[in-house]
């Protein structure tokens, strides 16, 4: 209620080291949806062994939604012309990627041919190269791993800024095997 109170602690770190340079997308629809007035703050508290503390290039980014479907008003009326009820699961050009995926990954939802996927994959030389197209505005990170079970996800190459253009990317193979992943995100 813009200092009133109360705050609610959305992202903490402690007991380690975090070092930069990192980006962290943090979103805060689900804490403050419906609100009038919104305070966000950074606090550092209780540190130890404390060289430094660095936060840079802090955005904040609204997007009037004014039926709640979840999708914002300029993308609902960009595609079809007006705020509609669209619903964000669904999938109104049957391309498998759903409107609200469409949104995030920049692609037409309206379009079969317009739909985030990994174009192709080589293998040589020990080396995988991967290609997929990209679109101005939004991020690509690869990850990957090489067993689906009990592994986690590791990066391997983040927020490779999208140019409206295919991309390639090139790393050295997962040894007998791994598995990758691509996650979009648009800040």
């Amino acid at each position: 209620n813009g200092g009133g109170g109360p705050w609610i602690n959305l992202w903490r770190k402690q007991r380690y080291d975090f070092p930069g340079p990192d980006t962290e997308l943090i979103d805060l629809t689900p804490s403050v949806k419906g609100q009038s007035n919104v305070m966000v703050r950074f606090h550092y508290y209780n540190a130890y062994w404390d060289g430094y503390w660095q936060i840079d290039d802090v955005a904040i980014l609204v997007e009037p939604d004014t039926n709640t479907n979840g999708l914002p008003d300029w993308w609902e009326t960009a595609y079809y012309s007006c705020v509609t009820n669209l619903d964000p699961r669904g999938d109104s050009d049957g391309d498998g990627a759903c409107n609200e995926n469409e949104f995030i990954a920049g692609t037409h939802p309206g379009d079969t041919g317009s739909c985030f996927m990994v174009t192709g994959v080589i293998y040589a030389d020990q080396s995988v190269t991967l290609a997929f197209p990209t679109e101005i505005g939004h991020f690509y990170d690869l990850l990957s791993c090489v067993n689906l079970v009990d592994e986690p996800w590791s990066n391997q190459v983040f927020r490779i800024p999208g140019t409206g253009s295919p991309t390639n990317i090139s790393l050295s193979a997962q040894g007998s095997g791994g598995f990758y992943r691509m996650n979009v995100h648009r800040w």
